[in-house]
């Protein structure tokens, strides 16, 4: 699975200012499945670059809508 369209994350949990926690996700990012709480999430291996925004990847999720997602 992977992101159809790009967004943007709005890090809800950054200690960063919200017009400064933004992060561009592109269109075919890696997506996974929860199925504990039935939501998509951007792979934290997408952000391997960033190990602050890979943490809040992790433990706060980069939530994906279920419309922008390609299912291979």
């Amino acid at each position: 699975m992977k992101t159809k369209e790009a967004f943007t994350w709005p890090r809800r949990c950054s200690c960063l200012p919200p017009e400064h926690a933004k992060v561009e996700v592109p269109a075919g990012a890696p997506v996974h499945y929860n199925k504990q709480n039935d939501e998509y999430y951007v792979d934290t291996s997408f952000f391997k670059d960033d190990a602050i925004v890979r943490h809040d990847a992790h433990y706060y999720g980069c939530v994906v809508r279920k419309d922008n997602i390609v299912f291979d």
